[in-house]
């Protein structure tokens, strides 16, 4: 994988081996947390807003 930052729904934030994969190969990672989460994940606003002009790239 070559991207330097992932950038994924909040339905990711529940796979951990996910996250723990791309941590261990340094990525950064943009996960919303869900409302209710006990440990919020901090993530970079400006990179998770851009997370619809890419779904909408790749949905056309």
């Amino acid at each position: 994988m070559q991207a330097k930052i992932v950038i994924a729904d909040k339905v990711f934030r529940t796979k951990e081996k996910v996250i723990i994969h791309l941590k261990k190969a340094g990525k950064g990672i943009v996960i919303l947390s869900r409302r209710n989460a006990k440990e919020p994940m901090k993530y970079d606003k400006h990179h998770y807003k851009a997370r619809h002009l890419i779904e909408n790239f790749f949905a056309n």
